[in-house]
């Protein structure tokens, strides 16, 4: 079962374009990083890491990944496990697609 994910941070309605903080970026790739730890021995990739004050997403920050997930792993303790990260480090989730 393949699922991919998108971990985000809003953009704060009150943020300065010209002095950007890299919290919502740090926070960002802290989540994958232990959703990565979590899934043990499957396959993940990094697709796509796009955040900054130049940019034109429409969040803060935003890391997409495409996870593997063998058969062993169930795949709703992992959402559940994904959604417990997400809060911990004050990021968004939102699936992507699923195969």
């Amino acid at each position: 079962m393949e699922i991919a994910l998108r971990v985000f941070r809003e953009k704060s309605a009150d943020a300065n374009p010209y002095y950007p903080s890299s919290e919502g970026i740090y926070n960002c790739v802290r989540t994958v990083r232990e959703l990565i730890e979590n899934a043990g021995a499957n396959v993940i990739t990094i697709t796509r890491i796009a955040g900054g004050h130049r940019s034109d997403i429409q969040n803060d920050a935003e890391v997409d990944i495409s996870i593997l997930l063998c058969e062993k792993i169930n795949q709703t303790e992992y959402i559940s496990s994904v959604e417990d990260i997400c809060k911990k480090y004050d990021v968004k989730w939102l699936e992507i697609r699923e195969k």
